[in-house]
Order: structure tokens, then sequence, then C-alpha cells
């Protein structure tokens, strides 16, 4: 997979949704853009706070240098660090809530 451009912070004109988590990054957030050719071209978009995320699980599950991570994987591993670093459970709570709850516990503003 071949990196051909990346904007890293810059604010959303519009909105856009987030391939890490799916939500919205809303006009004026902070988000990621980069742009992959892997085969076909296409564009990943995630928010700042998801990208640190996803940062975090790729260093605790000792990730390859350059392998991706889905929003299967995302979810999967913000699930896992969520029961085994805080103890808590999805019980109810929405993608949304559960990466809120795990960024503020890591220090960053939520989505």
């Amino acid at each position: 997979m071949e990196v051909i451009n990346q904007s890293l912070d810059i604010r959303a004109k519009k909105e856009h949704q987030c391939d890490f988590c799916k939500q919205t990054i809303r006009k004026g957030d902070l988000y990621n853009n980069y742009f992959y050719k892997d085969g076909e071209p296409y564009s990943w978009k995630e928010h700042w706070q998801c990208s640190k995320l996803s940062d975090k699980f790729r260093n605790d599950n000792e990730y390859e240098y350059g392998e991706g991570m889905s929003h299967d994987d995302f979810i999967e591993h913000l699930l896992i660090d969520l029961k085994e670093n805080y103890g808590i459970n999805r019980e109810g709570r929405t993608i949304k809530e559960m990466i809120n709850i795990c960024i503020s516990k890591n220090g960053y503003k939520s989505i």
C-alpha cells in the first residue's frame, strides 16, 4: 500500500465520515485525510482522536510498521481496551460513547 498524499490536522469544511469509527466528522472538526493506492486508489478519513487511539492499539498489539487497521479491527481493539484497562463493558453504549470514554481516559478531547 502506497501513501500518495496525507493531510494531517485539517479543519473540516463539510461533514465527512470517519473510516475508523463510522461517526460523523463535523464541519469545523480536526481530522486526518490520507489518499492511498493499493491496486485502486482510495481515501481514508479519520478523527484525530481515532487516529491517536489507533496508534495506541497498534502499539499495544505490536502491529508491524505499515500494517493497516480496519473499522472492525478498531472496534475490536476499542472493546478490548475498555474491558482490560478500565473494566468497562459495552452494555448498551454506542460506539461514540465508548470512543469518548477511551479517549478521555487517554487525555484527549471527546469527538
